[in-house]
C-alpha cells in the first residue's frame, strides 16, 4: 500500500513531491522532540522529582532479582550485641516462662525449656 502511495506522489511531479517531503521532515523533527521530552526526568533535567513517572526497578525486571539488600543483618553477618553481665553481678532476676509454644500452641512447662534466654535491662537512677 505504501509503495502505491509513494509511486503516485512521485508521478505527480516535482513540486507536490518536495512539498510532501518537507511535510514528512517537519513531522519527523516534531516526533524526535516529543521522544526527547519523554526521556527527561529529574536526573537529567531541571524538572522536579514529583514530575518523574514511575518506571519500576529495571534491574529486578531484567533478572528477577533486586540488586538492593534487604533491611537488617545480612546472612553470615556476626551481630554486635552487648555482652551480658555475669549472673553473680545482677541485682534482681525475674524468671519468665512462656505458657504455650508460639509455633504449635502446645502447653509448656518449666522443665520443657532446655536453655532459657537471658535478657537484661539497665535502669539509670534519676539525678
Amino acid at each position: 500500500m505504501d509503495w502505491i502511495v509513494a509511486e503516485t506522489l512521485y508521478d505527480s511531479g516535482k513540486e507536490p513531491t518536495v512539498s510532501k517531503l518537507l511535510e514528512y521532515h517537519l513531522e519527523n523533527i516534531q516526533l524526535k522532540e516529543k521522544l526527547a521530552s519523554l526521556d527527561k526526568n529529574s536526573q537529567n533535567s531541571s524538572k522536579p522529582p514529583s514530575t518523574d513517572h514511575f518506571k519500576g526497578n529495571t534491574e529486578k525486571e531484567k533478572n528477577g532479582k533486586s540488586k538492593r539488600r534487604k533491611a537488617g543483618g545480612q546472612p553470615g553477618h556476626k551481630g554486635t550485641d552487648r555482652e551480658l553481665v555475669p549472673v553473680e553481678d545482677v541485682d534482681h532476676i525475674i524468671d519468665i516462662y512462656p505458657e504455650i509454644c508460639q509455633c504449635c500452641k502446645t502447653e509448656l512447662s518449666k522443665e520443657s525449656i532446655k536453655e532459657p534466654r537471658r535478657w537484661q535491662v539497665f535502669e539509670i537512677p534519676p539525678n
